[in-house]
């Protein structure tokens, strides 16, 4: 239901943090592959600049994955038993062996 569905989107949100803690610098990475017309579309954009456009195209990428990532769940869960148990806590029951949490 709709509290499975908050707490799916909060995971995702903590987990979209981490991922974006452990990379690299965007712009070393990709500014050099960036043509000069890139480059001045970027700066004439709403963008502060190339970096906050990277962050940008980084953050909907994560989120895309995090939505889909959502809605298998969410659809394992309606077709599941509909409890709340079994769609909560999948990892226990499968660490424990048992059907149930």
């Amino acid at each position: 239901g709709e509290g499975l569905q908050r707490l799916l989107v909060a995971r995702w949100l903590g987990t979209r943090r981490l991922l974006s803690i452990a990379r690299p610098p965007l712009g070393k990475v990709l500014r050099p592959l960036l043509s000069d017309d890139v480059k001045f579309a970027i700066i004439r954009s709403p963008y502060d600049g190339p970096q906050a456009w990277f962050e940008d195209c980084v953050t909907a990428a994560l989120d895309q994955v995090g939505l889909l990532l959502i809605g298998r769940r969410l659809r394992q869960c309606q077709q599941a038993d509909g409890t709340r148990r079994a769609c909560a806590r999948p990892r226990r029951a499968a660490a424990t062996g048992s059907g149930s949490a």
